[in-house]
């Protein structure tokens, strides 16, 4: 079955449960019970571990919400059902306290369940903010303020209907038809422009090099988006103003959450050769299997060539 295992890496289980003679399902659980020799002789490689990356996806109705934990290298360290507090505390408590204390920086989103988990579990540990989820929130506050300009009917709300997208997408991405679409929006309507000069201020931090310099441009942003009197800005400054240093942190670690965004493809090309998975154990392994090269060397010396 470890032939079985290995083609299925590379191929649909229903064509490689053909070759076998088998049924899909037959396949699946062979597939599985192989990935969990190898997963008992390799263990996850949780000693000496410095950075973890934390984050939530939604693989589909069935399994629905799963949380991830990754080290630096994009490993999967681990995956649990759910989203919330009790879920990664249950990898937390899953480590020794020698392997907990060399963890140094957790990067999750600004999820206060993660947060709260982290501080009671890992005392001292550095959270570090995911730049991408703050980016996205100050998307989402540029999204509020153009729905809400819009169902005034105003001037401009046929330039918010045609441009429901383009004010939210990263303007060197915007081609010479969308720049200029976003270029009438801005001029027709006061407050989306503000909006959108917050939502561009907020993504030009990022993009700096000097940590004073970062913090600085951060002080001058919570003050701007504090006196914007566009509520969702505002609410969302003061948020960012009570884990400032979270959101700082970046600055000094580098670290985002785009190390386990390579996993969300990796499932879904998982999910597609499987032709759909719902047992999250098999998922699990699987993971392991396309994001450790020390699981992956076990499956090839059994007479496989890559």
């Amino acid at each position: 079955m470890w032939q079985l295992c290995w083609l299925v890496k590379e191929g649909a289980v229903t064509d490689i449960a053909k070759q076998y003679k088998l049924s899909a399902s037959s396949a699946r659980r062979a597939d599985k019970a192989v990935l969990q020799l190898i997963d008992y002789n390799v263990e996850p490689p949780f000693d000496d571990i410095e950075v973890i990356v934390v984050d939530e996806k939604h693989p589909g109705r069935r399994l629905k919400f799963i949380t991830l934990v990754t080290n630096i290298k994009g490993e999967i360290l681990y995956l649990g059902q759910g989203k919330g507090k009790e879920t990664l505390k249950a990898f937390f408590d899953s480590l020794t306290v020698k392997q907990k204390q060399t963890i140094k920086v957790v990067c999750a989103d600004r999820s206060n369940a993660y947060t709260k988990v982290v501080k009671e579990s890992l005392p001292g540990v550095e959270i570090c903010f995911d730049r991408f989820h703050i980016n996205k929130n100050a998307n989402d506050c540029l999204t509020e303020v153009r729905r809400s300009e819009f169902k005034k009917k105003d001037k401009g709300s046929e330039e918010l209907k045609r441009s429901k997208y383009i004010p939210t997408m990263n303007p060197g991405n915007l081609n010479e038809k969308g720049q200029e679409k976003l270029s009438k929006l801005l001029e027709a309507n006061a407050k989306i422009n503000k909006a959108y000069l917050l939502k561009e201020s907020l993504r030009v931090m990022y993009h700096l090099n000097d940590a004073g310099e970062a913090k600085q441009h951060f002080n001058s942003w919570l003050a701007m988006a504090k006196d914007s009197k566009l509520k969702p800005f505002m609410r969302l400054a003061k948020r960012l103003k009570k884990t400032k240093q979270e959101v700082l942190n970046y600055f000094r670690y580098k670290v985002t959450s785009g190390i386990i965004e390579s996993l969300n493809s990796k499932i879904s090309k998982i999910q597609l050769k499987m032709r759909g998975i719902i047992d999250l154990q098999h998922l699990y392994l699987r993971l392991r299997l396309a994001s450790s090269p020390a699981f992956l060397a076990q499956l090839v010396p059994q007479g496989l060539e890559s």
